[in-house]
């Protein structure tokens, strides 16, 4: 035994043996070293898009998780800017809140279908991936109420799960740590999954 030996113990659930590393390597078990990695950079990383700009613009639907509806009229706005440069003339996002803003006050009562129709696209593009809710509290005897924007955790937790290269370096089996001072291995806590609380929820997910 060497000194400062790190062991680890895990959950007979996962039918895995004990291990035991040198304090050097115990770091660095759980990196992402065993990732592959190109021996030179890649210089058309954004392939198989036949351009960066294409890449860029698909990366762009993907994150907004725009529906095979708002992609088709996504792409004709960008075909359409392309073919008719002058036509647009927004230069920022200060510029479209504002021109909003003014159009919602001038506007908005007596709007044309067409404008409604707009102005509800926009309001789903932008607080897309968000729900909004009405959060009520108690300040000095009055109820106030607050609209807010929020993601759902739940959502959140299965964009995780649905991510291979995440998931594989998920934690799900509990473990027990120890470090070896020179006489004995003395048991530490250092991650979650570490804790006796992870140990014994995972005990009683096996017998229910």
């Amino acid at each position: 035994m060497s000194l400062d030996e790190i062991r680890v113990e895990y959950h007979p659930q996962s039918g895995r043996a004990a291990e035991t590393f040198s304090f050097e390597d115990y770091g660095t078990r759980d990196s992402f070293a065993d990732l592959p990695r190109a021996s030179d950079p890649d210089p058309e990383p954004w392939k198989p898009f036949r351009t960066e700009l294409d890449f860029e613009i698909a990366e762009f639907t993907l994150e907004c998780r725009m529906n095979e509806f708002q992609q088709k009229s996504f792409l004709a706005i960008l075909n359409k800017c392309a073919n008719t440069p002058k036509e647009f003339t927004l230069a920022n996002t200060k510029e479209i809140d504002h021109i909003w803003e003014y159009a919602q006050e001038t506007k908005a009562k007596g709007a044309s279908p067409l404008f409604q129709l707009v102005q509800l696209i926009w309001n789903l593009f932008t607080f897309l991936q968000f729900e909004k809710r009405k959060i009520s509290v108690d300040y000095k005897g009055d109820k106030l109420s607050f609209d807010v924007l929020v993601r759902p955790l739940w959502e959140w937790c299965l964009d995780l799960l649905t991510d291979s290269d995440i998931v594989s370096k998920f934690h799900w089996d509990a473990e027990r740590h120890y470090k070896y001072d020179g006489s004995r291995f003395e048991r530490f806590f250092d991650e979650p999954w570490t804790a006796d609380a992870w140990w014994e929820f995972q005990v009683c997910v096996i017998i229910f």
